[in-house]
This record gives structure tokens, sequence and C-alpha cells, in this order.
């Protein structure tokens, strides 16, 4: 007499990703996502130089910041000729002596440091304010209106304003050259990038 066995059954477990291919995925991802921010923050800075060289508007921003091209030696040694400042829309009445507020006297804008808070004397209710290039021996002339301060200063980039400016005054030519930038980054990518095995190969 003879006993049948039933075959046994064999389970496979679904295989773990070895660790190095992890690694690669993530290194993968987070290189997509530099390039991605890389490129966000080219076009910010395209955009940004071709909008402000075109307005005089001190109300157009982007999130409440503007940035301008500092074209004389008034605020040396702090501030050097050619350097971007960039500023932020601030309520009148939390500037305080001693920010770096930028204004418009008519089409022109100026960046000086404040030395002196007046009261409001206008039917604006804003306050005014004296101001003073830093190389300057004395003040400047004229009171600045509340209502005539773009914003204050909350970084200063030496030399990026002559970047900036030439951006804005040759905006087709540089997106053309950003756009050749990208091709060739892609396609050094594609060619620094591995062949994979082709199945059944040898």
């Amino acid at each position: 007499m003879t006993q049948d066995t039933l075959p046994e059954r064999q389970t496979t477990l679904p295989q773990t990703p070895p660790r190095s291919s992890r690694k690669k995925n993530a290194a993968r991802v987070w290189r997509i996502v530099g390039n991605v921010l890389f490129y966000l923050v080219m076009a910010l800075v395209l955009v940004g130089a071709f909008w402000f060289s075109r307005s005089k508007d001190p109300t157009k921003s982007i999130f409440g910041f503007r940035f301008y091209y500092i074209q004389t030696p008034s605020m040396e040694p702090e501030i050097p000729v050619g350097s971007a400042i960039f500023t932020r829309y601030t309520d009148p009445e939390n500037i305080r002596v001693g920010d770096v507020i930028t204004y418009y006297l008519e089409d022109t804008s100026i960046s000086h440091q404040v030395v002196e808070v007046l009261p409001a004397s206008d039917e604006t209710g804003l306050p005014w304010f004296r101001t003073k290039g830093i190389a300057n021996a004395e003040p400047d002339p004229q009171l600045v209106r509340g209502d005539a301060v773009a914003g204050v200063e909350v970084l200063v980039i030496p030399r990026l304003g002559y970047v900036m400016s030439w951006v804005g005054n040759h905006i087709f030519l540089t997106l053309w050259i950003f756009v050749l930038i990208c091709i060739l980054f892609a396609l050094i990518g594609r060619l620094l990038r591995p062949d994979k095995p082709r199945p059944g190969g040898d």
C-alpha cells in the first residue's frame, strides 16, 4: 500500500530592492528636484529683470520684493557701485532711523539711509524721512514722503547688479542663451547616463 504525497507548495516572497538601487533612485529624485529649482530661479530672475527694467511703478513687485541696480557711489563702502539691492515693501510707520530705503524722486530711484523720521504733515498721514548717502557729507536736500518709499533694504549682492542690468537690456538674447544652456545640459546628461543592459544580451 502506497501513500500519495502532495507536492510541496513553494511560496516566493517579494524581493526587496537592494539598498544600492534605492540610493540611486533617491539620488535621481534629488537631482531632478535640484534641476527644477535651478530652472525656476533662473526663470524668476529673467522675468524680474525684464519686468523691473521696463517699469518705474514702485508698486510692482514679486511677493513684495523688488531689486535695483546701484549706479552711484553714494552708499559706499556698504553698498558698492554695481551691487543689486533687494528691497521689501514696508509700512512707512515701521521704518526706523538706520534703515536703508529706496524711494522715487520723479523717475529716479534712490537708495539712501534714513537719518531722521519726521511726523506726518500732509493729508496722507504718513511720516516723512530725512535721508543721506553714507559716503555723502550732508543729508539729502529734499525730504522723502512716506508714500514715495518703494521698500526697505533686505539684501545686497555686490556686482550682481551688472548682470541684472545686462539681462534687462538684452532680454531676448538672454532667453536664447538660457534655452541653449538647457539643451546643452540635457545633452550632457544623456551622454553621461549609463546604458541599461538589454534583456538576453551577453
